[in-house]
């Protein structure tokens, strides 16, 4: 795992650690995309992306998640890492 943040600040450390990932799984809250493009911006290629939304959960804004939508987005990055 690897520091959103550090890439987004521009830690060269931290670009370079995540530069050396065989897979890379970016977990979106909506179309903005905004951890992918973090680490796109970072230099750091995503190779699995998965979209909250389009998985078919609801945005809000409590931060609140819950089991069900939890295990599902689980399902989806473990489907997407078998590939």
């Amino acid at each position: 795992m690897y520091c959103l943040a550090g890439i987004g600040a521009h830690l060269d450390a931290m670009i370079e650690a995540a530069k050396t990932a065989k897979r890379i799984v970016a977990i979106d809250g909506c179309s903005a995309e905004c951890s992918k493009r973090t680490l796109e911006n970072g230099g750091v290629k995503v190779t699995d992306h998965i979209d909250v939304v389009k998985a078919g959960i609801a945005k809000n804004s409590n931060l609140k998640a819950s089991q069900k939508d939890v295990k599902l987005i689980a399902q989806r990055v473990k489907k997407s890492l078998k590939k």
